[in-house]
């Protein structure tokens, strides 16, 4: 068994051009096996740093090959696995551990001296505090602050406002608390009603005395009003007016004299004439139009009876023609028809897209129904399901198939749509109608269906 003797830790002197400690710390040691005789040998040395003397896991560890000669022996912690000097800034207390190679650790561990918290000295530069201050708060002289560094929350309390010495004061009607006025709505509202009437009798009275005022004028006088408000009579310099004033007033306004009226009044004699004449033509005008109205009611029921028997032509062409087919639904049932004819190519499989991406939030029945010409075998199959909104995604979707022409299933496209694959295991020709029901709570809930004569799903 090997035993360490005795161990000495000590820390390099670093050299004066170096701007940090170094971070490796010498250890002098001195082993012996159980005989206490020193060893000469290359050994594997494991060496850690722990926080107590006893227990606990090491902070710091790494191994080192090193050299015995006669017990003596040297290593440095830090050369394999790097120190971080600031552990001794940290904490007060350290201890080394030292195991040979997969022996057990040496105890008792070796309690950190001095020496190696020196090199907290390189942090010295980066004081936590000076005078009690944070370093980060002090501005140094040849670094003065400008008005742009000044900000809200960098103004003292006093100067918040920009102004540490003006005072304000409220005047009349309104009042001062802080740095905010109020208006007083008493004093406001006294002053309103000071300029303005409070009852309909307060003008009443006021009406009263004009009017008792103007009765005592007369001939050529105008009410006024005096120096202290009253109303009275005053003469007036432009009365009476000239006939000659008058009339120039009358003529130079738009207003017509009694020569002139005699004219105007001759010229509406023959319009009222003209007027009477073309009253009776109106007479006739209108009774040519209700002959014209009876004949119009008479074209129209003709119309309505060969439209009648344009609808019934036009049903027998859609149902003649057997290829593209649109069957608009009774009102209130969103039910509509497509005919498709697949044509010899090499897909067995039909895939059909609706317009309903599958967070529209609604009930659907889809039918595919036709016949498989090359093979002789009808097809007949339905899918139903619930387009969920909150997942996007069909909830309770099924199909069913009745017939052996082909089989109908029902997925959620790339792009978020509801789609369906008829697969019918060959290429022969085929001729199918698809359907659908819904049930909407969103109102109108139609679609179209686009067929992709192809394997794979959309």
């Amino acid at each position: 068994m090997i035993r360490c003797a005795a161990v000495t830790l000590a820390l390099l002197a670093p050299l004066a051009a170096q701007a940090e400690a170094p971070s490796l710390i010498p250890v002098t040691g001195y082993l012996t096996d159980d005989a206490g005789a020193p060893i000469t040998d290359s050994v594997a040395l494991r060496l850690s740093l722990y926080a107590a003397p006893t227990g606990g896991s090491a902070v710091w560890s790494e191994l080192q090959a090193v050299e015995v000669d006669g017990g003596q022996f040297t290593v440095y912690l830090g050369s394999e696995t790097p120190l971080d000097l600031s552990d001794f800034r940290d904490s007060g207390t350290w201890y080394l551990g030292m195991a040979l190679g997969t022996d057990a650790e040496l105890t008792p561990r070796f309690h950190v001296a001095t020496a190696p918290f020196a090199a907290y000295a390189q942090y010295c530069e980066e004081a936590a505090v000076v005078g009690g201050i944070d370093p980060a708060d002090i501005r140094l002289l040849a670094d003065p602050v400008s008005w742009s560094e000044i900000t809200s929350s960098t103004l003292p309390a006093g100067l918040a406002d920009g102004d540490n010495d003006t005072k304000y004061t409220a005047g009349t009607g309104v009042s001062l608390t802080g740095t905010e006025f109020s208006a007083d709505k008493a004093t406001i509202d006294g002053w309103a009603k000071a300029a303005a009437y409070d009852t309909l009798e307060e003008l009443r009275i006021d009406l009263d005395a004009i009017y008792a005022a103007r009765q005592t004028c007369t001939l050529n006088q105008v009410l006024a009003a005096d120096s202290s408000g009253a109303w009275v009579c005053t003469d007036s310099t432009a009365l009476p007016l000239s006939e000659g004033a008058v009339d120039f007033a009358v003529s130079n306004n738009g207003y017509a004299l009694a020569t002139d009226l005699a004219t105007t009044n001759a010229n509406l004699a023959t319009t009222n004439t003209n007027l009477a004449t073309t009253a009776a033509d109106l007479v006739t005008t209108n009774t040519n139009l209700a002959t014209t109205n009876t004949g119009l009611a008479t074209t129209n029921t003709n119309l309505a009876t060969t439209n009648t028997t344009v609808s019934a032509t036009s049903a027998a062409l859609t149902t003649l023609s057997g290829r593209v087919t649109a069957i608009t639904p009774p009102t209130g049932i969103h039910n509509n028809v497509f005919q498709y004819n697949t044509a010899d190519n090499n897909a067995i499989s039909l895939q059909l897209k609706t317009q309903w991406r599958t967070n529209n939030g609604a009930m659907y029945r889809v039918t595919v129904q036709g016949y498989m010409y090359g093979v002789g075998a009808p097809v007949n199959s339905d899918c139903v399901g619930y387009l969920y909104s909150a997942t996007d995604s069909i909830v309770s979707g099924s199909c069913n198939n009745y017939a052996g022409g082909a089989t109908l299933t029902q997925y959620k496209t790339s792009d978020g749509y509801l789609a369906f694959t008829l697969s019918y295991g060959s290429s022969y020709y085929m001729g199918i109608t698809v359907s659908y029901t819904t049930l909407s709570p969103t109102g109108d809930f139609t679609t179209t269906f686009t067929p992709f004569k192809q394997n794979a799903t959309l």
